[in-house]
């Protein structure tokens, strides 16, 4: 993977690291930007890989397991590297222990192991740095890349402390980026907040040896830096260049498992939350110091994932967005839609009252995997998190992507100050008539993120006592205020909030569901077809009262009235106006709530049978996440 030319031969001014835990199935976006906006003023610079090198020592399947699957708030990937951060000796907290034990079950010994390979691994990545030649060491931290990169960098400024370390990424905006440069020596520079213009910049004076080496008070440095205005966030996002991805690919290419990895293509067509910056929802810890919402135009979004697919023949594209721009909806996917021959994969994540129509022309253009924020299915709690969204706005959304063929991923929260204890329970009832659709991956407690209002106006919405998650000080050490500053994830209390056992019934309900759809016979149905003059509505969910439902036109337009959740009194009405009479209408009503096949929630109703015939994306495709998977191994 050869760097760019210069005046020193091939080797690199600038080195971008990314470090474990990152998946190993996709680029990292920040540091391919970066290294292509270096590019664009003559630096020359490569990205390096440690997480894949890490993955090919440890194993890719448990490697993928730390990133994917171990509970976030027990920072297993942090913990791992922390004894090679050179903090006080940490004697072992045996309740932190029990917790990840049990957090990661029959892994537990391959985290133990890797945590045996970390020295070694780490004293290799910083010799590799040290003799790159780079004069600029930049690592990318998000979640779990903290202690990774603080122990390289630790050991690199011991091997060469001539080169300027810098910390940038999630990890770095705000107080957090403040906090690692007052605690970890070994950085020279923290980037807090987007970095796209300041780094480059940064790097043009250093190397050229300019001072002040930058004057953003978002920067910051032991040396060359002096205060001024902070840099604005990025708006013209048409102005950044195509992520370059050259050394992920190499580095994949390197390895023993790249035969299992199906690559996806990790890219951005807008940054911020255009929701968030109306009505901030209140567990939402993203985009901190970012919320503002800009975005590429249609013509650069279609031209870069022309390129990209150009270049690396990758299909599968991964949507960094936190939410759709409702404009690409036409601007972008209906362009795709309507190429004769368009292969390309996407996931992104959406609000979750897109109308149907809208969903349709995304699944058209290629979107076959979308997240859609949906969190509850209760009115009232999703008026505590600010969702502007209804319960049955959600079930519509889920039957509309069964319908289309499309992957959802969502969840359930609790846990909120002040929530109806009530809708777990109503949860709970409602889980065996959506069993047909995609279930949600978890139901989890509420977290007190940065940057949340749970967090930032804990005290005006019922939240005190907000401690960092316990895991924090196990891994880092670190007194209190240092924590504080720190952490990204924090523990406290909720006023009036759910148990455990308040959600339990739900929990189980969850859990007969994804079991339901891990069955080998086939997932559960509820669908409308049509045999020449007869509707038949098939049914195999677990509470069905029969297979096979014979229904008349009548009681498919009764149904059709509710595709859109709808006030019953005011349907009924409509449907009266359309002929059909009024005590048909109510019949067939009370007979449909009775199967199952209309949702009623605070006389509003939803149908929740689907039409098989708006099928866009075939059955095949529903397992291939466009961010990159992982084969599954062969038989020995």
């Amino acid at each position: 993977m050869p760097p760019l030319q210069n005046d020193r031969g091939t080797r690199p001014d600038v080195v971008l690291v990314a470090a474990p835990f990152l998946v190993v199935t996709r680029p990292a976006l920040g540091i391919s930007t970066l290294q292509a906006a270096l590019a664009a003023r003559g630096i020359a610079a490569q990205s390096r890989y440690f997480n894949i090198e890490f993955a090919e020592r440890l194993g890719l399947d448990l490697y993928h397991f730390i990133c994917e699957w171990a509970p976030n708030n027990l920072l297993i990937g942090d913990w791992i590297f922390a004894p090679e951060m050179s903090l006080p000796d940490m004697p072992a907290d045996a309740a932190y222990l029990a917790r990840a034990k049990l957090g990661c079950a029959d892994n537990w010994p391959g985290v133990l192991r890797a945590r045996q390979l970390v020295n070694d691994f780490v004293a290799q990545a910083a010799a590799k740095l040290a003799d790159s030649g780079a004069r600029i060491v930049g690592f990318s931290t998000t979640f779990q890349q903290n202690c990774a990169s603080l122990a390289i960098a630790r050991r690199l400024k011991q091997l060469a402390p001539e080169i300027a370390i810098c910390f940038g990424g999630s990890n770095c905006d705000g107080p957090m980026g403040s906090a690692l440069f007052e605690n970890f020596p070994q950085i020279d520079y923290v980037f807090r907040g987007e970095a796209d213009v300041s780094f480059p910049a940064f790097a043009e004076r250093f190397l050229s040896g300019e001072t002040p080496f930058s004057t953003d008070p978002d920067v910051l440095g032991r040396s060359g830096v002096a205060p001024g205005p902070p840099t604005p966030p990025i708006r013209d996002l048409d102005a950044l260049p195509i992520p370059e991805f050259a050394d992920f690919f190499a580095t994949l290419g390197q390895t023993s498992f790249n035969h299992r990895i199906v690559p996806g293509i990790l890219f951005e067509s807008a940054r911020g939350c255009w929701w968030g910056a109306k009505h901030h929802c209140t567990f939402c810890g993203l985009n901190g110091s970012t919320m503002e919402f800009r975005t590429k135009s249609p013509q650069r979004v279609l031209a870069e994932i022309d390129a990209l697919f150009e270049r690396w023949r990758v299909p599968y594209f991964d949507a960094a967005d936190n939410i759709m721009n409702i404009k690409h909806i036409d601007g972008v996917f209906g362009e795709l839609a309507d190429r004769e021959a368009c292969e390309y994969r996407f996931f992104y994540e959406i609000k979750s009252n897109m109308r149907p129509a809208q969903m349709r022309t995304v699944a058209r253009g290629g979107v076959i995997w979308v997240q859609p924020g949906i969190e509850s299915l209760d009115d009232r709690v999703l008026q505590l998190m600010e969702k502007g969204v209804s319960g049955l706005q959600n079930i519509r959304l889920l039957r509309t992507c069964w319908e289309l063929g499309m992957r959802t991923t969502w969840n359930i929260l609790f846990g909120f100050p002040g929530e109806p204890h009530d809708a777990y329970r109503k949860h709970a009832d409602w889980v065996p008539l959506l069993e047909h659709f995609d279930a949600p991956t978890a139901l989890c407690r509420v977290r007190f993120d940065r940057f949340s209002p749970l967090y930032e106006r804990a005290a005006a919405l019922g939240v005190s006592d907000l401690e960092p998650t316990a895991a924090y000080e196990s891994v880092y050490n670190l007194p209190r205020q240092a924590l504080m500053g720190l952490a990204y994830h924090f523990d406290g209390k909720a006023a009036g909030a759910a148990t455990e056992d308040v959600v339990r019934p739900l929990r189980e309900a969850i859990a007969r569901w994804q079991a339901a759809q891990r069955d080998a016979r086939g997932l559960p149905m509820l669908v409308l077809v049509e045999a020449g003059s007869i509707n038949i509505v098939k049914d195999t969910r677990s509470i069905a009262l029969n297979e096979i439902h014979i229904l008349r036109d009548d009681d498919v337009a009764v149904l059709r009235a509710f595709d859109d959740p709808a006030e019953i009194a005011v349907a009924t009405a409509r449907l009266a106006e359309a002929g059909i009479a009024a005590d048909t209408v109510s019949s067939a009503i009370d007979r449909f709530i009775d199967c199952g096949f209309l949702l009623v929630d605070n006389n509003k109703a939803v149908n929740l049978v689907c039409d098989p015939t708006q099928r866009i994306i075939g059955e095949a495709k529903r397992n291939e996440y466009p961010g990159g998977w992982i084969r599954e191994a062969a038989a020995s």
